[in-house]
């Protein structure tokens, strides 16, 4: 069960650091020119941060489970 919901809980995390992902290349593609290059960096540690948040959770998951 414990599995289970840390696996739940990886899954969205991974699903909104790819979200971010895409709007970051989206807005590369659009035009960077119109926002700032540290907005964009702060957006790419923010999807970065959510992929570690999903292996801590599957790794901490695997090992109370």
């Amino acid at each position: 069960m414990i599995l289970l919901v840390c696996a739940l809980l990886a899954f969205a995390l991974f699903i909104g650091a790819a979200v971010e992902s895409v709007g970051i290349v989206r807005e590369v593609n659009k035009n960077a020119l119109q926002r700032s290059d540290v907005e964009l960096v702060h957006r790419g540690w923010k999807a970065a941060g959510l992929v570690l948040c999903g292996v801590i959770v599957i790794v901490g998951g695997m090992l109370v489970g």
